[in-house]
């Protein structure tokens, strides 16, 4: 019994350490993570952030307004916000910011608004099956620095290409929000492992 309960410990401690360097080398890869530099592409994907009280919120607006100064400069000449409505009566994360990027300049026939993604995964799926039907062959994925390498992940695992921009405007970085994408990314990483073993 007692060497039973030793060998558990054991390999209790094994794995501990072993999810600790994973969670390790996954955050210092989510903070590290870059974008390489884009010249030209047919559009920007927003990726959907919370919306209060029928506005974006600070971060939702760093995306928005990033986009925005793409559309300005050149470098896309649509942009499609995605996000649908958090709750029954309110008004959906494309549609705010869409709002918001009319406010900013960006004509409303440049804008493509998807209302039905609930999650990341969703952002990039359904964000770009509405660019493949309006032909857009490229597009630059925008969001926060901390959030681009889960999409990057969930982008290459749909077989979507993947060109990103981070928010310009990103405030301090709030620690909850880097422990929460670490967690994902460290989920989705394992998840690929495990199917990788299961289909050798």
């Amino acid at each position: 019994m007692n060497i039973s309960f030793k060998r558990a410990s054991i390999w209790l401690g094994y794995l501990s350490v072993l999810m600790g360097a994973v969670v390790c080398i996954n955050a210092v890869d989510v903070v590290l993570h870059s974008c390489e530099p884009v010249r030209r592409a047919d559009a920007a994907l927003v990726l959907g952030s919370r919306v209060i009280r029928g506005e974006p919120s600070a971060i939702f607006r760093g995306r928005l307004t990033t986009a925005a100064e793409l559309f300005h400069e050149g470098v896309v000449s649509t942009v499609v916000v995605s996000g649908a409505a958090r709750s029954v009566g309110e008004i959906s994360e494309a549609e705010a910011g869409a709002r918001f990027l009319e406010a900013l300049g960006v004509p409303p026939t440049q804008v493509i608004q998807e209302s039905e993604a609930r999650n990341t995964h969703d952002n990039l799926v359904l964000g770009a099956r509405e660019l493949e039907r309006k032909g857009a062959r490229t597009w630059i994925v925008v969001s926060d620095h901390y959030h681009l390498r889960r999409a990057e992940l969930i982008s290459r695992g749909e077989g979507l290409p993947f060109a990103c921009v981070a928010s310009r405007h990103q405030r301090s970085l709030n620690p909850l929000f880097l422990f929460r994408e670490v967690a994902k990314v460290s989920v989705l990483r394992i998840r690929w492992v495990l199917r990788t073993i299961a289909g050798a």
